[in-house]
């Protein structure tokens, strides 16, 4: 069975071959019956907070901007940037993308939000670690476009979560996608 999985990356940098911080993913019923707004469309998901250091060990980096940005925010969203410069919070980025290769099965659609930034920057690393994607390249999809199509400019509630943010974007798109 086919099933939708939304995808959101925590990095710092924009471009692929930037380093991760961390990885959130949610399996999303896009044709359940769902009231606005719940959650319960949402039937798993996925969380890993990325080692900084093993992102560097495997030739990914960091930006400068980005991470100027990260120091830049008010303390309650910097608390991510915290986890990842924490050793023992955090996982090696082959075990995280290892993880996240059993969570989404070859023939899963993967919606992310734009298709030049999540999906690119996994693509990078799961090279860098020698794994190879867990879905086919024709089924990464733009969440951000969908959004554009349906003229959606809702702002998302809470910010620089991961697994948060996916749930959001789930929801959303499941409500956007049902109003067609």
């Amino acid at each position: 069975m086919v099933r939708d999985i939304v995808l959101d990356l925590e990095t710092l940098g924009v471009v692929p071959g930037c380093a991760i911080m961390s990885i959130g993913a949610v399996v999303v019923d896009l044709h359940m019956q769902c009231p606005k707004g719940s959650l319960d469309c949402i039937t798993d998901e996925f969380y890993a907070v990325v080692n900084k250091q093993s992102c560097l060990d495997a030739g990914l980096w960091i930006e400068p901007a980005t991470l100027g940005y990260w120091n830049n925010k008010p303390e309650a969203e910097k608390d991510i940037l915290g986890q990842i410069i924490c050793p023992s919070i955090s996982e090696p980025l082959l075990d995280c993308l290892s993880d996240l290769r059993s969570f989404i099965r070859k023939d899963d659609i993967v919606w992310s939000n734009g298709a030049n930034f999540d999906q690119p920057i996994l693509a990078v690393a799961f090279e860098k670690v020698g794994l190879e994607m867990p879905w086919k390249y024709y089924n990464g999809l733009c969440y951000r476009t969908v959004r554009r199509l349906k003229n959606d400019r809702e702002k998302i509630a809470v910010p620089h979560h991961a697994l948060e943010d996916a749930k959001i974007q789930a929801v959303r798109l499941h409500k956007l996608l049902k109003d067609t």
